[in-house]
């Protein structure tokens, strides 16, 4: 009965020193969860280390034709690294709105704009929305 608590003993303790050395020297298995951002954070700045993610979500309806365009970054910096859509509705038919979610991977240290914006590519408007962040990138 002794040998096993004493198994047991073991992991807990190895599990908190393991907690304990991401608490005090970051966590070793990368750099955590992404940043997310979302229309709020229109106009922000966020500071991100090199090798983060940034998670950008905005609502959308691409069945009306508009879109969401990436306008302006410092792609040495940061890199747009994927998108996806995910629909409002439980059943996705015409009309339907959503919400884009925007993913970017801090490449190397300096500072860039974020900026895109909410439009119908083919017409010759200003755009229905913006949005805009001041990205920080460092060690």
């Amino acid at each position: 009965m002794a040998e096993y608590r004493r198994s047991l003993k073991r992991p807990a303790s190895a599990g908190l020193l393991c907690f304990l050395v991401i608490l005090v020297g970051g966590c070793p298995f990368g750099l955590g969860w992404p940043v997310s951002l979302d229309a709020d954070d229109n106009g922000s700045e966020v500071t991100l280390q090199v090798g983060m993610t940034l998670h950008v979500s905005l609502s959308s309806n691409p069945s009306t034709g508009f879109e969401w365009e990436l306008v302006d970054l410092d792609t040495s910096v940061v890199e747009h690294t994927g998108t996806s859509f995910r629909s409002g509705c439980l059943i996705p038919m015409p009309g339907c709105g959503g919400t884009d979610t925007w993913m970017f991977m801090a490449l190397s240290p300096g500072i860039t704009t974020l900026r895109m914006i909410y439009h119908q590519p083919w017409e010759d408007v200003e755009p229905e929305r913006t949005f805009e962040v001041m990205v920080t990138v460092s060690e």
